[in-house]
């Protein structure tokens, strides 16, 4: 059942109802509950699913074996119970949100500079050798 706003307590049920269905693992769960009832962020490997930002959702999760399984499964549910409006993307995790100041998944932009100043400070590094 897709949703859009689960501010009462049977909204808020019948979506912990849906995460528990879709087999979300057990220790995830209540952070899907909060970004989609309350738009506060979860950790940082469920933001990067979230954004869809899947190989660093893959360098997140504690066990890079069950990774991929976990990442699916989650797309499960988001694919059959989310709005498409509250994931996909950073933008969109961005709007959904009531606490933009907690992601942890940078832009693209964000990250390339990130990049290209590490690569500056080895080179600068190396010349000072």
């Amino acid at each position: 059942m897709p949703f859009e706003n689960r501010g009462t307590a049977e909204e808020r049920a019948a979506l912990v109802r849906d995460i528990r269905e879709s087999r979300v693992p057990e220790h995830l769960r209540d952070g899907l509950v909060r970004y989609f009832a309350d738009g506060i962020l979860p950790g940082g490997f469920l933001q990067a699913v979230l954004c869809n930002v899947l190989e660093e959702a893959m360098a997140r999760h504690f066990n890079p074996a069950q990774a991929a399984a976990t990442i699916s499964t989650i797309h499960g549910f988001l694919l059959e119970h989310a709005p498409a409006d509250a994931w996909g993307s950073r933008a969109k995790v961005l709007a959904w949100t009531t606490t933009p100041d907690r992601l942890e998944i940078a832009s693209k932009a964000d990250a390339l500079a990130g990049h290209q100043a590490m690569c500056e400070r080895v080179a600068a590094a190396i010349r000072d050798q």
